[in-house]
């Protein structure tokens, strides 16, 4: 389901614990070590949760989570060369014979896409809260393709996209901008995606909002 939201904000559960997620400063980089006991072993920690490369600590306060992340102490190695290539491939869909079409084509166009890894902005930020219980998924976000992050955060977690509930506003910004109420200088829609997913994760280790 898609709810509208309230133009004044985020609507969230009342209690929550705070998360965040620890990354290196390169997209490349690969989580090689971490002290996850001496993190557990902070006041007020509730989990420390490592997925990969993903590493998340949720605590009862953002305080509790930053002293958490200094004795966590991740390590990052970078990859000594380029991964390699994907061993397996699949065909989701095939309609007639592409190489056929190309070469009695004579016109053809190279191009390569990349998808970013972060916003281009600096000033970007994104927010979100998520809850999860009972087999079901809610995340309050501000979201501008609520129907493309269900389908996403269902993959992630391995859940039915029918348990995801994403409840957001799709005009209007949580938090950040300027005094004239414009918030859209800062608010940034792959970060609050970003930020979907990092609390949809921690919310699914922990069990709650």
């Amino acid at each position: 389901m898609n709810a509208r939201m309230p133009e004044a904000g985020l609507a969230a559960p009342v209690h929550t614990l705070y998360g965040r997620a620890v990354r290196a400063r390169s997209g490349t980089a690969r989580l090689g070590g971490f002290d996850a006991d001496a993190a557990r072993a902070c006041e007020g920690v509730a989990a420390v949760i490592v997925r990969g490369s993903f590493v998340g600590v949720v605590a009862q306060s953002p305080q509790q989570v930053e002293r958490a992340i200094v004795a966590l102490r991740p390590r990052w190695e970078s990859p000594a060369e380029a991964p390699a290539a994907p061993t397996r491939t699949a065909s989701i869909a095939s309609h007639g014979n592409a190489a056929d079409v190309l070469a009695a084509n004579p016109a053809r166009v190279d191009a390569v896409y990349r998808w970013p890894l972060a916003s281009l902005r600096a000033d970007a930020f994104g927010s979100a809260v998520a809850e999860y219980g009972h087999g079901v998924l809610r995340v309050w976000v501000c979201c501008d393709q609520p129907a493309g992050l269900r389908l996403e955060l269902s993959a992630l977690l391995g859940i039915d996209a029918g348990a995801v509930v994403i409840v957001g506003d799709t005009t209007s910004h949580a938090t950040g901008g300027d005094d004239d109420g414009d918030n859209s200088a800062a608010h940034d829609p792959f970060c609050a995606r970003q930020a979907a997913a990092d609390a949809a994760l921690m919310a699914h280790a922990v069990g709650g909002p």
